[in-house]
């Protein structure tokens, strides 16, 4: 019954209430870093004011803007980021967005640290079944700040993805060092993010919940922290697509992410998640409609060794189990998925998203 949590993933800072953004200046001030590099993709830098109100709070603390972050954070534009960053002699990475961007600003600080200009040189290798090299990445990193506008967890850990555009196969760099030193969850900001995308986000925050509870490496308090992740991802996404304007709806989204992302990050994840960022890095699929579509067929796939453990992400989702036996359960849980897919109006089917 005992358990192992690790405080390598959990950011030194987390603040999660509206307005949040309004004390960044206040919270880079209290770091020795002074030449901040904002990091963001063309929606976020096109489609919303955050750049610009960033700029303005922080003032002369804001050395730049790199706005070239790609979906699935492509390795070219890592090695762009790398080269701003140098130019600039920034000291303080600030990433605004989703996944993608998180991604890219820990790959920057990756690269400045340890050199090169292929942030693949510093992959995490694999070897089937089960084996994992991890490379020892020792230099210090640059600190990180992130802002999330959608559910992606990637704000919180020190791990990232990367997406070759040659081979269309995405590999991950670990490194406790890129844990951002503080984390921005403002559910004001997040209303810029638009529902549909905020909502398959969520997704791949329920995804993260199920696959940790069902890991081999599951424990008490990643359970703890996933289940309760669940019931209010259950509660919230519904209320995001009945309501865009749902500021508590967003924010209790927020903290489910959170919590979700604490979680995986010390029991890792599963075949589902892995088939999802093949279906990024090859076809293009957005990575939360990715989860979507494919976490119910990953929890049938896997039922019938982890019957017990989805019957727990049943109850999770306030499904009745009473007389069920774990499958039936289980079975129960997946189908409910589906439901929630269709009630949140994402697609169902990968064909319909560009995907095989």
């Amino acid at each position: 019954m005992g358990f192992e949590f690790t405080d390598g993933f959990i950011p030194k800072k987390t603040v999660c209430k509206r307005g949040a953004i309004k004390n960044i200046r206040q919270e880079v001030e209290n770091m020795s870093p002074k030449r901040a590099l904002l990091i963001c993709g063309k929606g976020v830098y096109d489609n919303t004011d955050l750049v610009d109100r960033l700029k303005g709070i922080l003032k002369e603390l804001c050395v730049g803007v790199f706005n070239g972050v790609k979906p699935h954070a492509v390795t070219t534009t890592i090695t762009e980021g790398k080269k701003l960053c140098i130019e600039l002699k920034a000291d303080l990475l600030i990433s605004i967005g989703g996944g993608s961007a998180h991604d890219t600003a820990k790959g920057i600080a990756v690269l400045v640290a340890e050199g090169g200009n292929d942030i693949l040189d510093h992959r995490v290798i694999f070897e089937p079944p089960d084996k994992m090299e991890i490379p020892i990445l020792s230099h210090p990193k640059l600190p990180i700040i992130t802002i999330a506008t959608t559910l992606a967890g990637a704000e919180v850990i020190g791990a990232a993805g990367y997406t070759d555009p040659k081979t269309k196969l995405k590999k991950i760099v670990v490194d406790p060092k890129l844990t951002p030193r503080l984390v921005i969850y403002d559910p004001e900001v997040a209303l810029t993010t638009p529902v549909e995308v905020f909502v398959s986000s969520g997704m791949n925050a329920f995804d993260h919940c199920v696959e940790t509870i069902y890991s081999k490496k599951h424990q008490e308090i990643s359970d703890t922290l996933a289940m309760r992740a669940i019931k209010l991802l259950m509660d919230a996404l519904p209320r995001c697509v009945q309501n865009n304007d749902d500021v508590e709806a967003r924010e209790k989204a927020q903290m489910a992410s959170f919590m979700a992302a604490l979680a995986y990050g010390n029991s890792w994840l599963g075949i589902n998640h892995a088939i999802c960022h093949c279906l990024g890095a090859r076809y293009g699929v957005p990575h939360g409609i990715a989860n979507a579509i494919m976490l119910p067929l990953g929890m049938r796939f896997n039922l019938d060794v982890t019957g017990d453990r989805q019957a727990l992400i049943a109850a999770a989702m306030g499904i009745e189990t009473k007389g069920k036996t774990d499958l039936e359960a289980g079975e129960a849980a997946a189908g409910h998925i589906d439901q929630l897919n269709e009630k949140l109006g994402l697609p169902r089917r990968l064909r319909d998203v560009g995907g095989p």
